[in-house]
Parts: structure tokens; sequence; C-alpha cells
């Protein structure tokens, strides 16, 4: 382990780990640190903005290859993280980026009821159009079960389909 992420891994702080590329510390921002993640991931897991913002200075890629894990979109999504979300967004990650079964961040955002990333999600772009093939739903049906009015009302607005039926 280098002593780089021994700094960010121990407090987390991208203000260490700056000081110590700043002095020559080799980063590889791109390799893999544990398991199949790298420290992009591990910024993008924990919320970490100051750390994924160096990490995306620094050459990190903000794209992950298909079948990761967790893929780092729908990581932010999953939290409801909007500064990260906007910085992957803009360091270009497809906003319809899908988990490896298929589920794409917005999916994950109504779910979670992150009405703001939603929102995000939908002025970027992202196609409303997904439906779980396990029960025939689409995304106004998630919110709608979950109780969302806000996230229903944006689905609604984007022109989702207001009749669809699932398979119950």
């Amino acid at each position: 382990v280098d002593l780089a992420f021994q700094a960010e891994g121990f407090r987390d702080t991208a203000e260490i780990t700056s000081l110590l590329v700043a002095r020559g510390a080799e980063l590889a921002p791109n390799r893999a640190i544990r398991g199949p993640f790298t420290r992009l991931d591990l910024a993008v897991s924990t919320g970490n903005i100051d750390m994924t913002r160096l990490l995306l200075s620094l050459g990190a890629e903000a794209t992950t290859g298909p079948g990761h894990p967790r893929p780092r979109l729908v990581n932010a999504t999953t939290s409801g993280n909007l500064e990260i979300m906007e910085m992957l967004l803009g360091a270009g990650v497809s906003v319809d980026q899908t988990d490896p079964s298929g589920n794409p961040a917005l999916r994950y955002a109504i779910e979670k009821g992150h009405g703001p990333a939603v929102r995000l999600l939908l002025d970027r772009g992202a196609a409303a159009d997904f439906i779980d093939l396990s029960n025939g739903r689409n995304l106004l049906h998630l919110a709608a079960i979950g109780g969302h009015v806000d996230i229903v009302s944006s689905l609604l607005a984007s022109g989702i389909q207001v009749n669809a039926v699932d398979n119950d």
C-alpha cells in the first residue's frame, strides 16, 4: 500500500493526498486497490467530494467498464450525492449508466426517494423508459409505490408512459 493511499485511508483527506502528490508521490489513480475498486470508487462510495474532484483532476477515469460491480454513477445516485453525480457526468459518464443487472442509475434515485437526483438525471437526458422485466414495472410504478410525489411529478413532466401496466 503506498503512502498516499494510507494517508487518504486514515483521514480520508484530499488535502494530504494533494501534498504528497505535489512532492512526487506516485498515485496511479486508475489502479485497483481493493478487489476491483480504485481510489475513485472508494471516494465516490464514501461521498468524499474533495477526493473525487482531486482524483478526476489527476486523471482517474470517470467511467467504469462493463460488469463493474458498483458503477460510479449508480453508486453516487444511490446516496443522492448531487455534487459527485455532476462531476461524473461532467467527466463523461453516461447518464444511463447501469449496474451489472441492467438497472439504470435513475432507478436507484427513484427507489431511494432522491428527488433532486432524479431531476438531475432527467434534465441530463436519462431514459425514463426502463421496465423491470421481473415484474413489468416501469419507473413511474416504482415512484408511486414508494410514495414519492415529487418524483412522480418529475417523471410525468418527462413524458413517461402513464398507462403502463405491470405484471400484477
